[in-house]
């Protein structure tokens, strides 16, 4: 596949998923207007994409290299993961904070919402197939000290996301301890028929009554896991339809999962203060776009029940889990759009546009790192022992007139591990391949490819090339041409 062959392809792969999920978004917005059927009104209860592939790709990826290349390539495969995800990430959600109240006035809230989920596609962007032909940017690390920084920011998203996990179990068990299952046949009941006008298959979720809430919530990631807890008030059949409602809703959003994810996206980006104010934010468009589902065709009657439901429940939205009402700071936006909501775009465009942004610009920056020369690189420090034996300028053999120049230029030229497999447009490059002798004690001798900023080199003669080094200044094909004959 050419190099233009192969650049059509990644852009038509993500224009097909960002059409995919934008597609996805207008269909679950369809029913706006009221449901015209019983299949209409399961839309609002799909979830508004899974939230797991790019924090399973990130962890399970590292250990797999370990099996297959071995621990020197699976560092630099890590290295490479880790830099891409954190600066994508990091950068999207640091444009995407301040337009959150802009965008909220003229898209749905279910919009909104998944705004906050598209980095979960950068997953299959971590694929070499997808990468650009070369990075626009490289930012050069001089020294090894990137590897200490790696090692520090694993530690800090580590401990992150420990303590994250950790809180969260602590707060379950805070939560149900001193919990009783609800018996209440009436309670039963109305949770059976929101069930089935959700149409949810089966599902063993208990339903209790904790002490230490205020708020009813959905506690659990996994579905054997999950648990509908009220607090010890009294609610009217209508009150408890809507809270059972808003509870189906998050179930069957995974809308759990989406806040893991999001917590995922905040220890890796652990040190930046945006991150914590974007999973906030996150959550607060969470809760939004389901009061904007489970009141869609509601009366006004309906809506301003739901109202003042929300005015007096206090949550706590700790952990991975899903409340009535997380955070007194959302109160404001969230009462305005129930009770004086306004006709808004699906944003199924936007959405798919800025998808598509998203996963067009992954790997044009990229890390340049262990900067060395050629002299200890090619040669072992001791450039002396080798002998030139030939050289080939796009195929074509040639001689060469000065063979000292040649080393010299050779042992002087920086070379670099890059983040990322770029190609270089191979096709469109100068390419030189210089053969040497090498001395009596190095028992294979070595081979040098050069070709605009990338440098392969191979001690067995170049039948496997060891991944290749980036050139931060490239191939002085001037000064090559002028050492070389026919």
């Amino acid at each position: 596949m050419s190099i233009t062959d192969a650049n059509s392809f990644r852009l038509f792969s993500f224009a097909v998923i960002s059409l995919f999920v934008g597609l996805a978004l207008l269909f679950r917005c369809s029913d706006d207007d009221g449901p015209r059927s019983r299949h209409d009104l399961t839309h609002r209860y799909q979830p508004l994409m899974n939230a797991d592939q790019l924090p399973l790709t990130l962890v399970l990826l590292p250990p797999l290299g370990l099996m297959i290349v071995g621990p020197g390539r699976t560092a630099e495969f890590a290295l490479a993961l880790c830099f891409q995800s954190f600066l994508h990430i990091a950068a999207y959600y640091a444009l995407l904070l301040p337009l959150t109240p802009l965008l909220r006035r003229f898209i749905s809230a279910r919009g909104c919402a998944m705004l906050w989920l598209l980095p979960n596609f950068l997953y299959p962007c971590l694929n070499s197939t997808f990468l650009p032909d070369a990075p626009a940017f490289v930012l050069r690390a001089r020294g090894n000290w990137v590897w200490l920084v790696l090692g520090l920011w694993l530690v800090g998203t580590i401990s992150v996301f420990g303590w994250n996990t950790l809180s969260h179990l602590r707060f379950r068990r805070q939560l149900l301890e001193g919990a009783w299952p609800i018996t209440d046949e009436e309670v039963l009941d109305i949770w059976q028929e929101e069930m089935d006008q959700a149409q949810m298959e089966p599902l063993s979720c208990p339903l209790v009554i904790s002490p230490h809430t205020s708020t009813p919530l959905t506690v659990g990631l996994f579905r054997w896991t999950l648990q509908v807890v009220l607090p010890p008030r009294t609610y009217t059949p209508d009150e408890l339809h809507l809270v059972f409602r808003h509870e189906i809703v998050h179930i069957c959003r995974r809308d759990s999962w989406n806040k893991f994810f999001l917590m995922f996206c905040t220890a890796l980006c652990w040190f930046d203060p945006l991150m914590w104010m974007a999973m906030r934010r996150s959550a607060e468009d969470t809760e939004l776009s389901c009061d904007e589902t489970v009141l869609l065709d509601a009366d006004e009657a309906t809506r301003r029940q739901y109202a003042q439901l929300l005015l007096t429940t206090a949550g706590d939205g700790r952990g991975y889990t899903t409340c009535l009402s997380p955070v007194a700071a959302s109160l404001r936006y969230r009462l305005r759009s129930v009770v004086a909501p306004r006709r808004r775009a699906a944003g199924d465009i936007l959405v798919g546009l800025v998808l598509f942004l998203l996963m067009s610009s992954f790997g044009y920056v990229a890390l340049s790192y262990d900067e060395r020369t050629g002299a200890d690189i090619f040669f072992g420090g001791d450039p002396a022992g080798y002998t030139l034996h030939s050289v080939r300028r796009d195929g074509k053999l040639l001689d060469c007139s000065d063979p000292e120049a040649l080393m010299d230029y050779l042992s002087a030229l920086p070379l670099a591990h890059l983040t990322g497999d770029y190609d270089y447009g191979q096709q469109d490059r100068t390419t030189y391949v210089l053969y040497f002798d090498a001395p009596k004690e190095v028992t294979r001798n070595l081979c040098v490819v050069l070709s605009g900023r990338q440098c392969k080199m191979d001690p067995s003669n170049g039948r496997a090339f060891q991944p290749p080094y980036y050139l931060p200044e490239g191939v002085d094909i001037e000064q090559l041409d002028s050492l070389l004959t026919s």
